[in-house]
């Protein structure tokens, strides 16, 4: 009995790691609903009106009249995050860690 679980935890939580490890599933398409589609009218003069700004932005970039706005925050050289391959190297290794205690529980000394 104390092998089945065993087995059945070690397949759920291989299943669990192959799982994050290919990312993010597709998301279901069933659900997704497609909407009507807005005037082209409206479009065209949101297009327009778009496009005069960017001429008019680039046009004051090349007078020298932009002026770049100040960061709102310091740079600092250092990151409080980890790296994507350190997470993945903690996760592995709390993984091995529990497939370890399950293997000793199991067939290690004063198993039964």
């Amino acid at each position: 009995m104390k092998k089945l679980v065993t087995v059945g935890i070690l397949v759920a939580l291989i299943c669990c790691v192959c799982v994050v490890a290919n990312g993010k599933s597709e998301p279901d398409t069933s659900k997704i609903t497609t909407t009507s589609a807005p005037p082209v009218a409206a479009d065209t003069k949101r297009n327009e009106k778009l496009r005069t700004d960017v001429l008019r932005l680039v046009n004051h970039a090349k007078a020298g009249k932009l002026k770049m706005p100040a960061q709102p925050f310091p740079q600092s050289t250092h990151r409080n995050s980890l790296s994507k391959g350190a997470k993945m190297a903690i996760g592995v290794g709390i993984a091995a860690v529990i497939v370890f205690a399950i293997l000793w529980h199991t067939t290690g000394p004063g198993s039964d």
